[in-house]
């Protein structure tokens, strides 16, 4: 049974093929690459930003669209077609929707603002194998005095060498998840290392490898138990990263044909 739409989100999603049609063909992708493999077109990201994407996920409460997953699907799907880089999945799919799940209002209203304008580009840094295990934690943040101790790796990571900021997810206690912000670019008590360059740069999949860091408390964003975890990764990824690899089904059927 197909996915049923409703007319603003088939008018959403009319615009982004049409956007994408003329800004980013296929030989786009072949120009970032053969530039240096630059990470993704800024002038492109600045219309995704002008069109109202980056706050389809946001609340109306702090200016943002409320448009949901279906119509953030309809955009990935598109981009899936023409191998579109942009920072549409780490900061307005997978950090946008981790804030909005957050108890930390002034958080919210400080960083929602800066994703809608695009002038903050997130990303989650929440895998640890080869392969999708989001529950098997070996990354540990423990409480000392005022500041959290935390070690691991991530890996997987979106866009982890070009984003601002990393939201790093981290095992407290047994069953009980914390989400912390760190600024990519901020010196920081102890080791943050990107690994990047020798991974994929069509998806932009990054590693953070053996990092030790002290933060302040108060950068914590929220403590969250398993089942809360399974929600967020159930709606946040699963109809719009579906839509994503349709788009990709569909580019690679029509090239086989």
């Amino acid at each position: 049974m197909g996915l049923v739409i409703s007319e603003e989100q088939k008018l959403l999603k009319e615009s982004a093929t049409e956007l994408l049609k003329v800004k980013s063909p296929l030989y786009k992708l072949r120009e970032l690459r053969d530039q240096n493999y630059i990470p993704y077109d800024k002038s492109l990201w600045n219309e995704m930003v002008e069109m109202g994407w980056t706050a389809l996920l946001i609340p109306e409460k702090y200016n943002g669209l409320n448009f949901g997953y279906v119509g953030m699907g309809q955009i990935l799907e598109e981009t899936g077609k023409t191998l579109c880089k942009s920072p549409l999945i780490s900061s307005c799919l997978l950090s946008s929707s981790v804030i909005n799940l957050c108890d930390n209002e002034a958080l919210k209203a400080k960083e929602f603002p800066l994703i809608i304008n695009g002038n903050k580009t997130m990303t989650l840094a929440l895998e640890e194998n080869s392969y999708h295990k989001p529950y098997d934690f070996k990354t540990k943040a423990k409480l000392k005095g005022e500041n959290y101790i935390i070690n691991g790796s991530k890996t997987f990571v979106i866009d982890g060498s070009t984003s601002d900021e990393i939201i790093l997810v981290a095992e407290i206690v047994q069953g009980e998840i914390g989400f912390f912000l760190i600024n990519a670019y901020q010196n920081h008590t102890g080791n943050l290392e990107i690994m990047m360059r020798s991974l994929d740069w069509v998806t932009n999949q990054d590693k953070i490898k053996s990092f030790n860091l002290k933060i302040q408390k108060e950068v914590s964003l929220v403590y969250s138990r398993t089942e809360r975890m399974k929600l967020l990764l159930l709606s946040v990824l699963l109809i719009p990263l579906l839509s994503l690899s349709f788009g990709f089904y569909q580019r690679f059927s029509q090239k086989a044909r």
